[in-house]
């Protein structure tokens, strides 16, 4: 939860059940570093998970379609995605996200690329689940979180706004 210097707030990007669950993901990474090329393609599952858990990571992947060496990169561009937050700031919290599947080249490929293929995943996944803005910050099984801008505080009552000046409408009538 974030801290204002006055008090305390939050604002949820809520999964609700109109959102597309499980949401896939795609990102395919193909860039040029110091003249050598660099490859990374990565697919993901998200879906959400129970409140607190945080990120879950979970490798589905079988037959060596993503060599191992890579394994902790991915993970380690979803966390980084996952703590950068989508659009606005939303910032992401309780999410469950299964490695489904990619490719690597016995050359290109590295850590850096794997790594950003694995946001780019994390982008298009959140994309796909249409996640839905949640203003009043009540639906604590959210997997996304925002600190709310703060209300403007309510008028003091003790405060008695001017009334219009009686005599100025009298000297019209005379």
């Amino acid at each position: 939860m974030a801290q204002c210097h006055r008090c305390s707030f939050k604002q949820t990007q809520s999964i609700v059940p109109h959102s597309r669950w499980p949401a896939i993901g795609e990102g395919r990474y193909v860039g040029q570093s110091a003249g050598a090329s660099e490859y990374g393609h990565v697919r993901i599952r998200m879906s959400p998970s129970p409140p607190g858990s945080g990120l879950l990571f979970k490798n589905e992947i079988t037959g060596g379609t993503i060599p191992k060496e890579f394994l902790p990169a991915i993970e380690q561009g979803l966390r980084e995605a996952a703590r950068r937050g989508i659009d606005g700031g939303f910032l992401v919290e309780d999410i469950q996200i299964d490695l489904v599947d990619g490719s690597y080249h016995d050359v290109d490929s590295s850590t850096k690329a794997f790594r950003i293929a694995a946001a780019m995943a994390f982008r298009d996944a959140v994309d796909n689940a249409g996640f839905i803005s949640d203003a009043f910050g009540d639906d604590h099984a959210s997997s996304v979180r925002e600190p709310r801008r703060p209300l403007p505080a309510p008028r003091d009552s003790a405060v008695a706004l001017p009334e219009p000046d009686d005599a100025l409408d009298s000297d019209r009538d005379s």
